[in-house]
């Protein structure tokens, strides 16, 4: 299984989830972690994805993308994941989407394990 996951290494919030990631590699070696960019996914039928989200309070697995918050475009440096993922999907490039959601400033035990228990149900 590929799990695509994002995350800004030089911004301490988006840098938390490749802290996470190295972890996950080492107990979940049959789960391939690509790293990979909002505005340049991969045109597959199926995607799951991990990445770090606000307003939650715990791990959570969102398959609804029309429920994931974007906020106006002013340039395309506005253009984020979410606004991506909805577009991909009305032109029919994407038509599963899963995202495994780790609130921010999670603790890292309690986050690695609600992924794990969402991986295990990806398969």
């Amino acid at each position: 299984m590929r799990i695509l996951f994002f995350g800004n290494k030089l911004v301490e919030k988006d840098a938390f989830i490749h802290t996470l990631v190295e972890k996950l590699k080492k107990e979940l070696p049959e789960v391939d972690f690509e790293e990979a960019d909002g505005s340049e996914l991969p045109a597959e039928e199926e995607l799951n994805i991990l990445d770090v989200a606000e307003g939650i309070k715990e791990v959570s697995l969102l398959n609804d993308l029309e429920k994931l918050s974007t906020g106006k475009i002013f340039s395309m440096h506005d253009f984020d994941l979410a606004q991506n993922l909805k577009l991909m999907k009305k032109f029919g490039i994407v038509k599963k989407v899963k995202i495994i959601a780790v609130p921010a400033g999670i603790d890292e035990k309690k986050a690695i394990d609600g992924i794990k228990e969402f991986i295990s149900s990806l398969s």
